[in-house]
């Protein structure tokens, strides 16, 4: 499945890739969210785990951009 093949990196690409992904963490995971937005948060956290192991950079900063305009 192409949406499952792992991106190449480089360096600077994967520090970028670790740092969003601990900023988005921070905002989205389950145990920081209000009660209501638990399972939100679940799937969001997901969905960020899969992007991450998949090193989706391109997708991560969308959905980075998409949160921090919600928050």
């Amino acid at each position: 499945k192409e949406s499952q093949k792992i991106n190449k990196l480089d360096s600077s690409q994967k520090i970028e890739l670790k740092k969003l992904y601990r900023k988005l963490s921070k905002l989205i995971h389950p145990d920081v969210v209000d009660t209501q937005y638990k399972q939100q948060a679940q799937n969001l956290m997901a969905k960020l785990n899969e992007l991450y192991r998949l090193n989706k950079l391109k997708e991560i900063e969308n959905l980075y951009i998409t949160i921090k305009n919600k928050t």
